[in-house]
C-alpha cells in the first residue's frame, strides 16, 4: 500500500498520528502512574519509537487497544 514500509506502518517520509504518555492519560482518564502500568501488560501496544522525553505510540495502535480492553473508556 503507498505511504506505507511493508509492515503497516507509516513511511518515515510520513507524521502518523503519534501518542505519548499525557495523550494516554488523557484519554483514558487515569493517573500518570496507572498508564505506566498498563504499558507493561503483555497485551499493550509497543512503542512506535522511544525518544529523549520518553515512549510514542501510534495513536491508532492505542486506540484500538482502548476498544478492545477498557471498552467505554475512550475519551476524547
Amino acid at each position: 500500500m503507498a505511504g506505507e514500509n511493508g509492515d503497516g506502518r507509516p513511511a518515515m517520509n510520513e507524521r502518523p498520528p503519534l501518542m505519548g504518555l499525557q495523550e494516554i492519560q488523557h484519554l483514558l482518564g487515569l493517573s500518570r502512574q496507572r498508564i505506566q502500568q498498563l504499558t507493561l501488560r503483555a497485551d499493550f501496544p509497543p512503542p512506535y519509537q522511544t525518544l529523549a522525553m520518553g515512549r510514542v505510540w501510534l495513536a491508532g495502535d492505542i486506540e484500538a487497544w482502548i476498544r478492545k480492553h477498557r471498552p467505554g473508556r475512550l475519551r476524547r
